[in-house]
Formats: structure tokens, C-alpha cells, sequence
């Protein structure tokens, strides 16, 4: 019952989140939501160091982090594919979302206004790649987790897609009101 409100909450918190924020970013307030999000880029980090386990383990020694180091698996998609289909899936979605965050952030940060074309896609998918491969070495040396080396180019792939279909959303948008006034 507790997750049928939830996901009810959620619901709603979202389509008001989506409806504020397209009055922002196709009305007037385009700055305001640039500074609100470029603003927030601290606290998206500070999550992300929580999500992924930075403080919940114990500090490993380097005898420890060499026997995770040595027993890890360097082919691509390795641990996606010895898995179940479903938590293949679930980890993907996870990290893409996670850090298609970043494709937001980019974008509203190299668009001088919300009809711009996506522009800065190389340096989207980089940032991404660094950022999750900081915070798959941070779990290592502060928490002790096992690294997933495929994190950092799902990451880069999901903050590049976050950005085109922020760039595609806005103009796809403009177009439909351009033609509506049109008629």
C-alpha cells in the first residue's frame, strides 16, 4: 500500500515538476531555471556519493582493494551479462538515469536559450564517463565495492541521450506551438 502512494506522489510531484518547468523553460525564466540547475550540481554529487555506497562499508586496506582489483572482470557488459535479464536491465536503466542527470545539466548549461540545437555532446559524454568512473573508484577506496568498468561508457551514453532528448523535447514542442498558432 505504502508503494501505491508513493508511486501516486511521485506521479503527481512529476507532472507539476514537468508542467513548472516547461512555463520556465518556454516562458521567460530561462535564467532562473539555468541558475536553479547549475546551482544544484553540488547536492546531484553529494546524492550520488550516497547512492553509490561511499559511506556505507568499511574503509578497505590496499591488500584488500588489490585482491577486488585482481578478481575483477574487464569484459564489457561483463556483469550485466551473467546476470538475470532483468537486473541486466535494472543496472543499465539505473546508470543511464543516473547520469543522464548530467546530460540535463549540460544542456541547460550550453543552451543560451531553450530552442538552441544540442551542442556540446563530446564534452557531455566525457564529463559523464569521469564523473562515474570517480565515483566507481571512490566506492572502491572509501567502501570497499567492486567497480564495474562498463558504468562509465553506459554513463556516457545515457548522459548523451539525456541531452539530445532535452534538445529534441524543447524543439519538438516549439514546433507543435508554431503551427498551432498558425491554424
Amino acid at each position: 500500500v505504502a508503494q501505491i502512494v508513493l508511486a501516486g506522489a511521485g506521479a503527481a510531484i512529476g507532472y507539476l515538476a514537468a508542467r513548472t518547468s516547461m512555463n520556465m523553460i518556454l516562458g521567460r525564466r530561462w535564467r532562473l531555471l539555468r541558475s536553479f540547475v547549475l546551482a544544484a550540481v553540488p547536492l546531484y554529487v553529494a546524492a550520488l556519493t550516497v547512492l553509490y555506497g561511499w559511506w556505507h562499508g568499511t574503509r578497505p586496506d590496499a591488500a584488500a582493494i588489490s585482491l577486488i582489483i585482481s578478481r575483477m572482470h574487464w569484459a564489457p557488459l561483463y556483469y550485466q551479462y551473467y546476470t538475470t535479464e532483468m537486473n541486466a536491465l535494472a543496472s543499465v536503466l539505473n546508470v543511464s538515469l543516473t547520469f543522464g542527470v548530467i546530460g540535463v545539466i549540460r544542456w541547460v548549461q550550453t543552451s543560451k536559450r531553450p530552442e538552441a540545437p544540442a551542442s556540446g555532446l563530446v564534452t557531455t559524454g566525457i564529463i559523464a564517463f569521469l564523473v562515474e568512473a570517480a565515483i566507481e573508484v571512490g566506492g572502491l577506496l572509501l567502501a570497499g565495492r567492486r567497480p564495474d568498468p562498463s558504468n562509465p561508457f553506459i554513463a556516457c551514453a545515457g548522459a548523451v541521450l539525456m541531452h539530445l532528448t532535452c534538445a529534441w523535447f524543447v524543439a519538438a514542442i516549439r514546433y507543435r506551438q508554431m503551427h498551432e498558432t498558425s491554424t
